[in-house]
């Protein structure tokens, strides 16, 4: 080493001369006495620090979403490979995050200006950050909805109103029928079918909530309830002369309310053979629920009433 002037000032990038000292050109020349040699036969080289080749890798986060922007600033440190033992720091910075607060995947980007790291060629490796849906117990319900017996399944409606918790959004462009399963309404009988939201539904429901985890342990189905149509059945109110014979003219009953595509009502008429003699007779008429369960049934009677005959008087005949 002491035959060597190294004017290596630095242990920067950079290039630093080196000659031989005085000492290193008095060994040369005395190993050939024959020839001077001085300082004006040496040429000085060069002894390079070329850059380190380092890379600068961002960090890895996860959180669960609150709305917020991620926090743990323990955890947002940048991590630097192939640095050197005895080398400078390496100067890098994070980009910003502060506003990456809904679910999604974020780079978190990485900078190091060449300028602050001179004796580095540095390659930077862009971080993630992860925020995951949030999960809630809350409740979505389907509100059920009611018609009146008509037996028609074109009029059951074709969506059904939805109420949703307070951090819960309807879908922008509102529910539509593909978004309820009505499968349930197996039936246009009086009774309560189940109506819930379908996958597309559910979809849309998470679409417009993506940060929320929306699946269908938290829907409530409702019910679609038909009730009995109401129906009144009244009977006629008929006369008749006496004669010793029943009634035989037409016992017409009038049936109101039933639907067109609703089933038959089913009644009796009361039997008025037997009432032959002078007075008023209730003409009865029995409509069982059993029989009609669609239908909610008032009955009115009819009558029937058996006047006195008249008596022609000039066909009777006194004798003296």
């Amino acid at each position: 080493a002491a035959d060597f002037d190294a004017k290596i000032t630095s242990q920067n990038v950079g290039s630093y001369d080196v000659t031989l000292s005085k000492a290193g050109i008095a060994k040369l020349q005395a190993a050939n006495k024959n020839t001077t040699i001085d300082t004006d036969n040496v040429t000085p080289g060069k002894f390079t620090i070329t850059p380190a080749k380092v890379t600068v890798t961002g960090p890895t986060v996860t959180k669960v979403y609150d709305g917020q922007p991620y926090s743990d600033q323990t955890k947002l440190v940048a991590t630097v490979t192939d640095k050197p033992k005895l080398g400078v720091d390496v100067v890098s910075q994070l980009g910003d995050i502060s506003k990456d607060v809904n679910v999604g995947s974020y780079d978190i980007p990485v900078t190091a200006d060449a300028k602050a790291n001179p004796n580095y060629e540095v390659t930077v490796v862009a971080g993630k950050l992860t925020i995951t849906p949030t999960t809630t117990t809350d409740k979505v319900v389907v509100d059920g909805d009611t018609k009146v017996y008509d037996g028609d399944a074109s009029t059951d409606p074709t969506t059904f109103k939805v109420e949703l918790p307070k951090d819960i959004s309807a879908p922008t462009a509102g529910w539509t029928q593909d978004d309820f399963d009505t499968s349930g309404i197996n039936s246009q009988n009086v009774g309560s079918y189940d109506v819930t939201l379908s996958k597309a539904g559910l979809a849309k429901l998470q679409a417009a909530n993506a940060n929320t985890t929306i699946d269908a342990n938290n829907v409530t189905a409702g019910k679609f309830t038909i009730t009995p149509a109401p129906i009144i059945i009244t009977g006629p109110n008929v006369t008749k002369a006496y004669d010793g014979d029943p009634y035989t003219g037409p016992v017409n009953i009038d049936v109101k309310g039933q639907p067109t595509n609703g089933d038959k009502v089913n009644y009796t008429v009361g039997d008025i053979s037997k009432d032959t003699a002078i007075g008023t007779y209730p003409i009865t008429i029995t409509a069982a629920a059993s029989d009609n369960p669609n239908y909610t049934i008032t009955i009115n009677p009819g009558t029937l009433t058996i006047t006195p005959a008249t008596v022609d008087k000039s066909a009777i005949n006194l004798q003296p």
